[in-house]
């Protein structure tokens, strides 16, 4: 059995526990807080808290911002705890099956995907903290729409008339 703790790294971070594969609760790292915030730890710094992330969180989030649909947006996320999962712990290849493997029709991983897509719109929020959470999704449909049209448009074109 994964022994959560003894696989905390030295730069953990707290955030949401969630629980995994194997039944036990992993934590995956809070957003930093956005510039211009007020830290909820009472520290009151209004310029918040750099990153402790590096630039590959940066390409995740914008990954998962720029989704085209919910195959892609859900790729992205996972993509992400993957990043945030080893940015706490440290993992291997076959860790990440043991945690991560559940059974298709499990109603523990659909509550695993709810649980995630709220964490990542709490990452979003913090890369992105104008935007809200309507006009993320908004973005997603935007892209979704606009592909949809311009296969519609392509397939005008080449249907004979």
């Amino acid at each position: 059995m994964i022994q959560e703790r003894i696989l905390r790294r030295p730069s953990f971070r707290n955030g949401m526990a969630v629980q995994l594969a194997d039944g036990q609760l992993w934590t995956i790292p809070a957003p930093p807080v956005p510039s211009g915030s007020m830290r909820t730890d009472g520290g009151g710094d209004p310029r918040g808290t750099p990153s402790p992330f590096d630039a590959d969180y940066e390409g995740l989030i914008a990954g998962i911002r720029e989704a085209e649909d919910d195959s892609e947006r859900l790729r992205a996320e996972l993509a992400l705890l993957l990043y945030l999962l080893s940015w706490n712990y440290d993992l291997s290849p076959e860790h990440f099956g043991q945690l991560l493997l559940f059974p298709a029709d499990s109603p523990d991983l659909a509550e695993l995907q709810r649980a995630f897509r709220e964490v990542a719109l709490d990452h979003l929020r913090a890369a992105c903290p104008d935007a809200s959470d309507e006009a993320v999704v908004a973005g997603w449909l935007t892209r979704l729409s606009l592909r949809l049209s311009r296969i519609r448009f392509r397939r005008i074109v080449k249907s004979p008339t």
